[in-house]
């Protein structure tokens, strides 16, 4: 049997009443689908907690999809969403609901603890199982409840309370050194240290700050940052690591320097490479002392390799580059890295062993399947740091302006100035175009002056965009120019409350096939080609693709 009939439910060894849920909810009849939904679920609720768990082990080749014995996880969370929806608006209605949906949601998120290697989107079922539209639902509920007590018209991100929960289990459950309760002791760990290894300042704060958000409130973090230069590593701590409030210090370490730790990876022979890293290793004791690695933050995911081969502490791995970003050309070298990486990150030792790897995209997720043979959880970007950083920005409630964010795109000074003509002829009344556009690295455009509505932050770049608490204040929205299928400045962006707005996808397409054409490694470096040339060869029994 094929994945995708696994995912589908559509095999040899599933019951017709799958089939005949699904055209009923593909095609609208939802009092037809709460009735076949409640016989569903009678059939299979006693069964539902245990199967539900059975999908990611059928996924990673572990076990036979025969353990399911006709069970159908997407199809069973659309039964218990269908019958949420022919119950009554009552104080009991509701709850039944509620119970409802947290069911549909825990099994489509393969029975909670794997709800990051959620398939949802690879199956027919996908628009009647999305975990936001479950959670939405979820949390309009619990709004609902609410208002009946208390009224307080506050808004709120719907998928925030549900993602409290995964990052719970995603990061404090599965973190090994600090998962059990005497490593939570405060009066034995007041003081938890880190060590993060990467080129990204801000993709290395984000595992930083989840972890602190989860772990108990009396306990105190020390971070140290090896190699972080962009954006600003002193600026962007200096702002969103405040030992008192925030009960973090940050520190960035020049010794050895950025470039060293970049370069590592690019030593011949390897082992000499690991002779240097194992003395770095040796005489730095913000290293040899931290409680746990953090490595990834857009390098070389062979520089954590490199790490795990020469120290014992536990590593958070977050994968933000391709895993053959880097990576040594010689076959005989990249075969035996790949096997570490596959022994390292096996999902079932790795509950219990030294090292946790997870990625926030979806596509490297998917990538690395390929490749490897491993699915990665996927942990979505939250973006904490920012977040809280913005709530000291002053209200602007008169921000003119309109920011052009675009790394890695080439905007000319020509392409603002036709853009704010065209902007110009659409105003329909008889004043001004009411803001200004600011275009963030665009060469030769004039800087800011009294009545000039285009210009560029050349001049004050650092000034403006090394706080969150800045950009929130100052600009009134962001467009922004997609450079990868995944960018962490559109999680910042997000996170300090920005509205965004981003070009149509047919131009998305265009550029990224210009800049995949003419350029040879950045940007849309997920996509290259050198990255097809890594894939998993099962030898012994079927792995990923059935």
């Amino acid at each position: 049997m094929s994945l995708q009939d696994v995912l589908d439910c559509t095999g040899p060894g599933f019951p017709g009443h799958w089939a005949t849920l699904h055209r009923s909810l593909a095609s609208g009849r939802r009092a037809e689908a709460s009735v076949l939904g409640r016989k569903l679920l009678e059939r299979w609720g006693n069964r539902s907690a245990e199967k539900c768990e059975e999908l990611p082990k059928i996924l990673l080749g572990e076990t036979s999809h025969r353990v399911l014995q006709g069970f159908c996880p997407y199809g069973y969370a659309a039964a218990a969403r269908a019958v949420s929806w022919s119950l009554k608006r009552s104080d009991r209605g509701d709850k039944k609901r509620r119970n409802l949906l947290e069911d549909a949601l825990a099994c489509a998120a393969m029975g909670k603890r794997w709800w990051t290697w959620n398939f949802y989107s690879d199956t027919r079922w996908q628009s009647m199982v999305a975990p936001l539209g479950l959670a939405e639902e979820l949390t309009l509920l619990r709004r609902r409840d609410l208002g009946r007590k208390q009224r307080t018209g506050k808004s709120e991100d719907l998928y925030l309370a549900e993602y409290r929960k995964q990052l719970e289990r995603s990061l404090a459950l599965r973190l090994p050194v600090l998962r059990s309760s005497a490593s939570l002791d405060p009066t034995k760990h007041s003081k938890l240290g880190f060590a993060a290894f990467g080129v990204h300042t801000t993709t290395l704060l984000e595992p930083m700050f989840a972890l602190k958000n989860v772990l108990p409130e009396s306990m105190h973090f020390e971070f140290t940052l090896f190699g972080a230069t962009h954006p600003p590593s002193e600026k962007l701590t200096a702002e969103v690591c405040l030992p008192e409030a925030h009960r973090l210090l940050c520190q960035v370490s020049y010794s050895p320097d950025p470039d060293w730790w970049t370069d590592l990876v690019d030593q011949r022979p390897l082992q000499r490479a690991l002779d240097e890293l194992a003395k770095v290793v040796l005489a730095d004791p913000l290293i040899r002392q931290s409680h746990c690695l953090i490595c990834g933050g857009g390098n070389s995911p062979t520089l954590c390799l490199l790490l795990r081969m020469v120290t014992e502490l536990p590593m958070l791995i977050t994968l933000q580059a391709p895993l053959a970003f880097r990576m040594p050309s010689d076959e005989d070298h990249r075969a035996l890295l790949v096997a570490l990486f596959r022994e390292v990150v096996r999902p079932s030792p790795a509950s219990r062993g030294r090292t946790v790897t997870s990625t926030s995209l979806i596509f490297l997720q998917r990538q690395v399947w390929i490749q490897t043979g491993c699915l990665l959880p996927v942990v979505r970007n939250h973006n904490l740091y920012a977040a809280e950083a913005a709530l000291n920005a002053d209200p602007a409630p008169d921000a003119k302006e309109v920011i052009f964010w675009q790394n890695h795109v080439a905007l000319k000074p020509d392409v603002s100035m036709c853009l704010w003509r065209y902007l110009k002829q659409r105003v329909s009344d008889a004043g001004d175009f009411p803001f200004n556009l600011v275009f963030k690295n665009v060469k030769k455009l004039p800087g800011k002056s009294p009545g000039r509505k285009v210009y560029g932050l050349s001049g004050d770049l650092d000034a403006v965009m090394a706080t969150y608490a800045g950009l929130s204040s100052r600009f009134a929205a962001a467009v922004l120019f997609p450079h990868d299928v995944g960018m962490i400045s559109f999680d910042d962006l997000y996170a300090v409350a920005l509205p965004i707005f981003m070009p149509e996808p047919e131009l998305i397409a265009t550029i990224a096939y210009a800049q995949l054409a003419s350029t040879r490694n950045y940007p849309w470096y997920l996509l290259r080609e050198q990255h097809a040339q890594l894939h998993y060869a099962p030898g012994c029994r079927p792995g990923p693709m059935m």
